[in-house]
C-alpha cells in the first residue's frame, strides 16, 4: 500500500500476477493496482444562535465562539465567516463555520449573533436661560444635542408659565412671563429614551413712569422723575423730543430753554430687563407755569426800558391784554436764539422793543393754590424803640411800628398793620405770617442803615396779607435770598394791592400772588433800576419806567438769585436799544391738558383740567390693582377739583375724560 501524499488515508495497492502451470511454464506477469479514496466529509456542530447586550459606549461588541469538527480519516480544518471575536454591530449577523479534512472534503454549518441595543441616547440639555421679557414674545433657546447608534425620535413638552409641545431638538418659541420647564425625550429605533429637562424664565419687563413735580409752585423749572414698577434698583435713560439721549440721571429738569415736544424715559433693572415702552411727558413751553416769571390774570402793562432777565411774561384770560412800550426787552439781553416770549390774547408793541418770541393766546397755565390770610389780629399797638428788639414768646401785638434805624424780630404768626421805618429792618421768625399790611418806608439811602429791610428767619416763608404791601425806595426785601412769597388775598372778592412806590434801588427778592388786585411798581430811574426777582401772578400788573425782572431757578442754591445793585456813588452803563423787526404773530391752539399737585402728596390731590370744550368732564380713579375706587361726574374744567384726602399710602391712577380727550395721571399718596 502506498498512502497518498495529500490525504494519507487514500493511495494505490498494487497486486501481481503470474500464472504456473504444472509442467512449471509461467504466464506473463500481470499487474492490478487498487485505488483507495477518501470522499467522506468531515462532521461539523456550530454553536447555537448567539445573542449579547451591546460594550457600553459602542455600537456594537466583540463576540467570541467555536464550532467542532469530526472526521473518519483525519482532524479537520474550521474556518469562520467571521473570525472568533471579531467585532459585531448592532443586529444579527450570520456566521458560516467550514470544516476541511485533509483529502479536501468540506462541510459547513451557519448561526446567528445576534447584539442587542441596551443603552440609551446620550443627550446634553442645553443650560437653563433666563431672559427679559420682550414686545414679541418670542425666545430663541440653544438647542438639544443627542447622539445614539440608531435612529432617534426627540420630542419636547412645555410646562408651567407656557404649555405646548413639538418635536425636535429646538424649542425656540413663544414663551409667557414665569418659570417654564422644557423637558426633551429621545427615544431610539431600540426602544430606549433618555430624557433631560431645563428652565427657561421670563423676567417681566418693568414699566417705567414720569412724575411731575418742581421744587416749588413759583419754580422755574419742572423736575420730571423717573419711576419703576415694581419698586427697585433702576438705571434711566431720557430721550429729548429728537430722539435723542439726553440724561442717564433719575430726575430731569425741564425749563424755558428745552425744547417743546414729548420727553421719553426707559428704566432698566438690576438684572438688566428694560422697559418695553417709554413713559412720556408733553412737554409745553407755554403750557407750564414754570416758564413764566411774570403772570398777569387780566392785563400787564409795561412802560418804558423794562428787562426780563429769565422767563417770559403771560396774560391767562381769553379777554386779557399786554402792553409794551419802547426799549423793553424780552429777553435781556439779545440772544442769537431768544426762548422767553409773550403769549397773551391781545398785545401792543411799541417801537423799538426787542421781543422777538410773541404768541397769541391766553397762557394755559396751572396756577398754585392761593393762601389766605382769615385771621384778626388781637393785642394792643407796638412801637419799637430800641435796637435788636425780639417779641417775647406768648405775647400778641396788634399793629407794630419799627422806629427808624432799628432791627426787631417779630415772633408772631397774626398781626394787623406792619410800618418799618426809614433804614429799619424787620426779622419774621416764623415760617408763615398773616397780616393786614406792610408799610416799608423809604430808605434814607445814607448812614450807617441805608435800606429799609425786611429779612426772614427760615429758609422758607409765607407771608399772607389781607389788604395791601407797600415798598419805597432804597428797600430789600429778603435780602438773604430765602424762599418767600406774599399772598395778598382774604377769600373775600374785595382787591389787593401790592405798590412799589419810587422805586429805585429797591430790590424785591420773593414771590408775589394778587389773585384779586394789583402789583403796581412805580418807576426808578435812569440812574438806578428797581429789581423784582421771583414769579410774579397778579390780576393786573403794571410797571413803571427802568424795572428789571427776573425769575426763580430753584435748581441751583438759593431759590432767588440776587441781581447787582448800584451802591450810592456808583452810575450804571448807558442803556443799550435793542431794535428788532417785529415778528409775526403766532395762532397757538390750546390743547386737552390735566395737571396734578401737590403729587405725591401726603394729603389731597388737586387736579385741574385746562379745556376749551364745553363738554362735561368726567374722572375715575383705580388702585393699582386696577380697582375703580372713585369716580368723579361732571367736574367743571379750569377749576381744582380736590380728591385723594381720604386715599391710603400707594399709587393711584386718574382717569380724566372729556369727549374724544382722556388722559390718565399717575398719583402718588404718601403715608
Amino acid at each position: 500500500f502506498v498512502a497518498g501524499t495529500v490525504c494519507p488515508s487514500a493511495g494505490t495497492y498494487t497486486n501481481t500476477w503470474v500464472a504456473k502451470d504444472a509442467c512449471g511454464n509461467t504466464s506473463a506477469v500481470f499487474t492490478q493496482v487498487i485505488t483507495v479514496q477518501d470522499t467522506q466529509a468531515p462532521v461539523i456542530t456550530c454553536p447555537g444562535n448567539i445573542t449579547v447586550n451591546n460594550t457600553t459606549g459602542q455600537c456594537g461588541a466583540n463576540v467570541s465562539f467555536t464550532a467542532s469538527a469530526t472526521d473518519n480519516c483525519s482532524t479537520p480544518t474550521i474556518t469562520y465567516s467571521i473570525a472568533p471575536g471579531s467585532f459585531f454591530g448592532i443586529g444579527t449577523t450570520t456566521v458560516t463555520a467550514t470544516a476541511k479534512d485533509a483529502c479536501g472534503n468540506l462541510s459547513t454549518c451557519t448561526f446567528t449573533v445576534t447584539v442587542k441595543d441596551v443603552q440609551a441616547p446620550t443627550i446634553t440639555c442645553p443650560a437653563n436661560q433666563v431672559f427679559c421679557a420682550v414686545s414679541s414674545g418670542t425666545y430663541t433657546i440653544p438647542t438639544l444635542t443627542a447622539t445614539d447608534c440608531g435612529t432617534m425620535t426627540i420630542t419636547y413638552a412645555i410646562t408651567g408659565a407656557t404649555t405646548r409641545s413639538g418635536s425636535g431638538n429646538n424649542a425656540s418659541g413663544a414663551f409667557n412671563v414665569g418659570t417654564s420647564t422644557i423637558k426633551w425625550t429621545v427615544t431610539d429605533n431600540s426602544g430606549n429614551v433618555s430624557t433631560c429637562s431645563i428652565t427657561v424664565v421670563i423676567n417681566p419687563a418693568p414699566v417705567a413712569g414720569i412724575t411731575v413735580t418742581t421744587a416749588n409752585a413759583f419754580c422755574n423749572a419742572v423736575t420730571l422723575t423717573a419711576t419703576g414698577t415694581p419698586a427697585g434698583t433702576y438705571s434711566y435713560q431720557w430721550y429729548n423730543p429728537s430722539g435723542t439721549l439726553i440724561a442717564s440721571t433719575q430726575t430731569l429738569n425741564l425749563g424755558l430753554s428745552d425744547a417743546d415736544g414729548s420727553y421719553t424715559v426707559y428704566v432698566t433693572n438690576s438684572g438688566g430687563c428694560r422697559s418695553l415702552t417709554a413713559a412720556s411727558y408733553n412737554y409745553q413751553t407755554q403750557n407750564q407755569l414754570s416758564s413764566y416769571s411774570v403772570i398777569a390774570l387780566k392785563d400787564l402793562k409795561f412802560e418804558t426800558h423794562q428787562k426780563v432777565l429769565s422767563g417770559s411774561v403771560g396774560v391767562t384770560t381769553a379777554g386779557g391784554s399786554v402792553t409794551f412800550d419802547a426799549y423793553d426787552s424780552i429777553p435781556f439781553p439779545a440772544s442769537a436764539t431768544p426762548v422767553a416770549f409773550v403769549k397773551a390774547p391781545a398785545a401792543t408793541f411799541a417801537s423799538p422793543t426787542y421781543i422777538p418770541n410773541r404768541y397769541v393766546g391766553a397762557a394755559a397755565v396751572t396756577l398754585p393754590p392761593v393762601l389766605t390770610n382769615t385771621y384778626s389780629p388781637t393785642g394792643s399797638n407796638f412801637t419799637v424803640t430800641t435796637n435788636n428788639y425780639v417779641q417775647p414768646a406768648a405775647t400778641h401785638y396788634k399793629n407794630v411800628t419799627i422806629n427808624a434805624g432799628l432791627t426787631a424780630t417779630l415772633t408772631d404768626t397774626v398781626y394787623g398793620t406792619i410800618t418799618v421805618n426809614a433804614g429799619a429792618r424787620v426779622i419774621f421768625s416764623r415760617t408763615s405770617v398773616n397780616m393786614t399790611s406792610l408799610v416799608m418806608k423809604d430808605g434814607t439811602n445814607a448812614g450807617a442803615n441805608p435800606y429799609t429791610q425786611l429779612s426772614l428767619g427760615n429758609a422758607s416763608t409765607n407771608i399772607k396779607v389781607s389788604s395791601s404791601v407797600d415798598v419805597g425806595s432804597y428797600n430789600k426785601v429778603n435780602p438773604e435770598g430765602n424762599v418767600v412769597t406774599f399772598y395778598l388775598a382774604d377769600g373775600n372778592s374785595d382787591a389787593e394791592s401790592f405798590h412799589v412806590t419810587n422805586g429805585y434801588n429797591t430790590v424785591i427778592n420773593s414771590n408775589i400772588y394778587i389773585p384779586v388786585g394789583e402789583l403796581f411798581v412805580e418807576r426808578g430811574n435812569t440812574t438806578v433800576r428797581c429789581y423784582l426777582n421771583g414769579m410774579f401772578i397778579a390780576q393786573s400788573i403794571h410797571s413803571d419806567d427802568y424795572v428789571t425782572w427776573s425769575g426763580n431757578n430753584c435748581n441751583s442754591g438759593n431759590s432767588f438769585v440776587s441781581p447787582p445793585v448800584f451802591a450810592r456813588s456808583e452810575q450804571p452803563a448807558k442803556e443799550t436799544v435793542l431794535e428788532t423787526t417785529t415778528p409775526p404773530i403766532v395762532e397757538v391752539k390750546e390743547q386737552f391738558r390735566v395737571n396734578a399737585y401737590p403729587n405725591p402728596s401726603t394729603a389731597n390731590f388737586n387736579l385741574q383740567v385746562i379745556s376749551s370744550s364745553a363738554e362735561p368732564v368726567m374722572i375715575r380713579v383705580f388702585d393699582a390693582s386696577g380697582k375703580a375706587i372713585q369716580n368723579v361726574v361732571r367736574a367743571q374744567k379750569n377749576t381744582l377739583i380736590s380728591i385723594g384726602a381720604e386715599y391710603r399710602g400707594g399709587t393711584y391712577f386718574a382717569e380724566v375724560t372729556q369727549g374724544k380727550n382722556r388722559q390718565t395721571i399717575k398719583l402718588v399718596k404718601l403715608n
